[in-house]
């Protein structure tokens, strides 16, 4: 007995010794082998490493999990010998084309969307898209990668050309009927500091707002600030994001003296319970102006289901919804939800309707499909009740939309 009490000790002080003695190895060289596109450089930010740096051999499974968590890549094997980090990788498929396919009450998009997330072997994120909506042509120019200069700055650029036509309808019956045609284009410079990405920068916007016989209701080119603030505490458990995602949202510009505020932000929660999802989110939008020109059209998105698509333009919108999304099969899913709306309507839709304010409520379910790997729905089918209007609301996506 003493002398496995003897044995045990011994053992226990060499691994002692060699956790306190085994000393950091500066990193002389670092090797991106395998069948890559993928440049080293962008490879190393995402790391947070560089040669000349320590490295504890204790570190390397940590260094294996930052690896494991690009998922524009496949980590075959990484090793540490000799102050030289090798690291085998292969690239994934980035190439995605998307349909971009939405039917809404009177409001449909047909188009698709070419999503490349390796782009020119940056790991940065380029889309360019095209659509026809009921109101004439959209098109979409995007890129976006958030450690584009070091390991803590980045940039996104948005070009968009858009064309919606907007049917307010209450009780079945249309009271307004108007078409809103912009272009807007901006460049947001970001800031990651852990879990936090702040972006700020210029948006230029030309905005046309047409009636049915094409008089026009208002124009205005101008150009804004926009800051953006993102949370991202969520881990990816297979193809969905679970966790706490929030956005924040403040536009700010001269309109004729006046100044114009935009805010709009949201707040997503998402539980795994099993196989199953519950989801929550708060969303909120306001401006200072109940014109045509800056209103928010909302309808046939997550926390405004009892609305046809771009259906609604409103001033201000509170909304809350809960959802939960019950596994059919392996990415299938049935999601039975609730919806409370609060909502200001812009003054030309106000006077038509008699009612500035509308507080509402919501039931409905979704028929979800999604794609491998990633959290958006391949194929959406929904049906929401808005209860105090006693309206029906069908809503089909496939792909995306914008």
């Amino acid at each position: 007995m003493k002398n496995l009490i003897r044995l045990i000790s011994i053992t226990i002080i060499i691994n002692l010794l060699t956790v306190f003695f085994v000393q950091a190895d500066i990193i002389k060289e670092i090797k991106i082998t395998g069948k890559t596109k993928t440049h080293k450089s962008a490879i190393l930010r995402k790391l947070r490493m560089s040669e000349g740096q320590d490295l504890d051999p204790h570190d390397l499974p940590l260094v294996r999990e930052k690896m494991l968590k690009i998922s524009q890549v496949i980590l075959k094997s990484i090793s540490f010998n000799d102050g030289i980090l090798t690291i085998e990788i292969e690239d994934k498929w980035s190439i995605f084309p998307i349909p971009m396919i939405t039917q809404s009450g009177d409001y449909y998009t047909r188009g698709a969307l070419i999503y490349e997330n390796n782009f020119l072997g940056t790991l940065g994120t380029f889309a360019p898209a095209v659509g026809q909506t009921n109101s004439g042509f959209n098109g979409i120019l995007y890129y976006q990668d958030e450690e584009l200069f070091n390991d803590h700055i980045g940039t996104k650029i948005l070009f968009m050309k858009r064309a919606d036509l907007t049917k307010f309808k209450r009780r079945e019956i249309t009271r307004s009927i108007f078409e809103t045609r912009y272009t807007t284009f901006t460049i947001t410079p970001n800031y990651l500091w852990e879990k936090h990405v702040f972006k700020a920068g210029p948006i230029f916007v030309d905005k046309e707002v047409l009636s049915t016989n094409k008089q026009e209701l208002a124009h205005k080119k101008f150009t804004a600030l926009l800051f953006r603030h993102h949370l991202n505490d969520y881990h990816v458990y297979d193809f969905y994001q679970l966790g706490i995602i929030t956005t924040y949202n403040l536009i700010a510009g001269m309109d004729g003296g006046k100044l114009i505020t935009v805010h709009e932000g949201d707040v997503r929660w998402h539980k795994a319970i099993g196989d199953d999802f519950f989801d929550f989110m708060v969303y909120g939008y306001y401006v200072n102006d109940n014109s045509h020109l800056y209103p928010k059209l909302i309808g046939g998105q997550d926390g405004c289901r009892g609305y046809d698509r771009a259906s609604t333009p409103v001033s201000q919108n509170l909304s809350l919804m809960f959802q939960y999304q019950k596994q059919l099969l392996n990415r299938t899913y049935l999601a039975p939800f609730y919806e409370w709306n609060t909502l200001r309507l812009i003054d030309p839709i106000a006077q038509i309707e008699d009612r500035k304010k509308l507080t509402e409520n919501t039931l409905g379910l979704s028929f979800r499909y999604y794609f491998e790997k990633i959290s958006i729905p391949a194929l959406m089918l929904e049906y929401g009740r808005n209860i105090e209007d006693k309206s029906n609301h069908f809503n089909l996506n496939i792909g995306l939309s914008i």
